[in-house]
């Protein structure tokens, strides 16, 4: 359970036995798709570049339970999951360069029936919906003096 911290205090309860007091403090994530670009213009006019792609996703919330059991206690924990790429790359100034592509389908269906699961025949109707997407990623450096 990383990012999560958990603190018990022993507080005395209602009949005389010790009761534990949490407190929870939680690490912020964010997460999505995230492009980092580092530059480094070399002497002969050329740029080097090291591009980052993260892109990551926050899985529904798991419920830990720990402790004893007559005084269980309950924590949601988030799992993130993602993947990632570096590149280097070499570029001119004022020379595009196709760095990487992306697509992504997406297909859905929709059934309606006057009966549910009865022939189309007798009554009703279907809707399929399929969208692409595509993104190229095309990369071209300028180099500025004085800055």
């Amino acid at each position: 359970m990383s990012g999560t911290r958990i603190e018990t205090t022993p507080l005395s309860g209602a009949n005389g036995l010790a009761v534990p007091a949490v407190s929870v403090s939680q690490k912020s994530e964010t997460v999505g798709s995230l492009i980092t670009l580092v530059p480094d213009a070399q002497e002969d006019g050329q740029i080097l570049l090291s591009l980052a792609y993260d892109n990551t996703v926050a899985q529904p919330l798991k419920t830990v339970t720990f402790g004893d059991d007559d005084h269980p206690l309950q924590l949601q924990q988030m799992t993130i999951e993602g993947n990632g790429t570096v590149q280097q790359l070499a570029l001119q100034p004022g020379q595009p360069l196709v760095v990487s592509g992306f697509d992504r389908q997406v297909s859905e269906s929709a059934e309606r029936r006057l009966v549910p699961g009865a022939p189309a025949l007798l009554g009703g109707g279907d809707r399929l919906d399929a969208q692409r997407l595509t993104t190229v990623l095309i990369i071209t450096a300028r180099i500025e003096e004085g800055l």
